[in-house]
């Protein structure tokens, strides 16, 4: 959904809101913690009011990064609010980390998932593989390197590509693959062509043949886009120890990492792998009732 109005100058509502925003006054770790306990406390709205307006400068600033799909820029903003707003609500101050630390995984889960959802009218990205490689191309620096590629420039990739995204599948070559199926423009099934002697052809949707089961299937496929979204929204919440214990444990069931090999990566007891992975397992159970899939749960 591109902007229709211009966001630079002086005097548009996108340069009044962000100096509005400048002049918030920022909380200090101590204030900002004992907010937000008297928020967990009472669940005064005003309370996580202060907290979000603390906060939404960072918002803007996170958004201006994503400039480069043409979105709305106020849109984003819009969005990634949103997010805050929800980061605000399960925000533990106790775990010692600063608010928007927390927070910024939230507000760029809603402004990628507003990206994907208003890029094209099909949404390019839907496995966790694609989503992995479009949030690559949101990288200036991914950027750059394909067109250094498409000038014949060799390129060191392992800046930006990691072993983990290696393990996906994604390459350089994936992600070129990836922006070109995005820049695919979209189609009406209704759109008539006409051939080089004036000829109309027939409607795509008059090509189709009927399947067998064929809404059945599209729920199916719209269930598991509704929970891979989930799981991905959910492995944002997650710390570098809580994601390595996610993805070698619960995400290979068949074939799990031993509680003590993974002990040893971070030195820790077994036991306690055990109580942490008790944990993840019950967020991530809460993450999918959140996201309205709770019937997937007890399939």
């Amino acid at each position: 959904m591109k902007n229709t109005m211009p966001e630079n100058g002086d005097n548009t509502p996108l340069h009044l809101y962000m100096i509005s925003v400048g002049k918030q006054p920022m909380l200090s770790r101590e204030d900002e913690a004992e907010i937000a306990r008297r928020f967990i406390a009472t669940q005064d709205p005003k309370l996580a009011q202060k907290l979000v307006r603390a906060n939404l400068r960072f918002v803007v600033k996170i958004a201006l990064k994503y400039k480069i799909f043409d979105i709305s820029v106020s849109d984003l903003i819009q969005e990634g609010n949103i997010g805050l707003a929800h980061a605000v609500k399960k925000f533990d101050p106790e775990r010692g980390y600063r608010l928007i630390s927390y927070a910024v995984w939230w507000i760029k889960a809603y402004m990628q998932d507003y990206i994907r959802r208003n890029f094209r009218i099909v949404r390019p990205a839907t496995t966790r593989a694609q989503r992995r490689m479009f949030d690559k191309l949101m990288m200036p620096e991914v950027t750059s390197a394909l067109e250094m590629l498409d000038n014949g420039t060799e390129v060191d990739v392992s800046g930006f590509i990691s072993d983990a995204d290696a393990g996906y599948g994604i390459s350089m070559q994936a992600i070129k693959d990836a922006k070109r199926e995005m820049l695919q423009t979209d189609a009406s099934i209704d759109q008539h062509d006409v051939d080089g002697d004036g000829f109309e052809s027939r409607a795509l949707d008059e090509t189709l043949t009927d399947g067998v089961d064929c809404e059945a299937r599209c729920i199916s496929k719209l269930d598991r886009a509704v929970i891979g979204e989930a799981i991905d929204g959910f492995r944002r919440t997650l710390d570098e120890r809580e994601l390595f214990i996610f993805e070698n444990r619960l995400e290979k069931p068949d074939d799990p990492m031993h509680l003590e090999a993974i002990g040893g990566v971070f030195q820790i007891s077994k036991e306690r792998v055990r109580q942490l992975e008790s944990r993840i397992k019950e967020k991530a159970r809460q993450a999918l009732e959140d996201a309205g899939c709770g019937d997937y749960l007890s399939a």
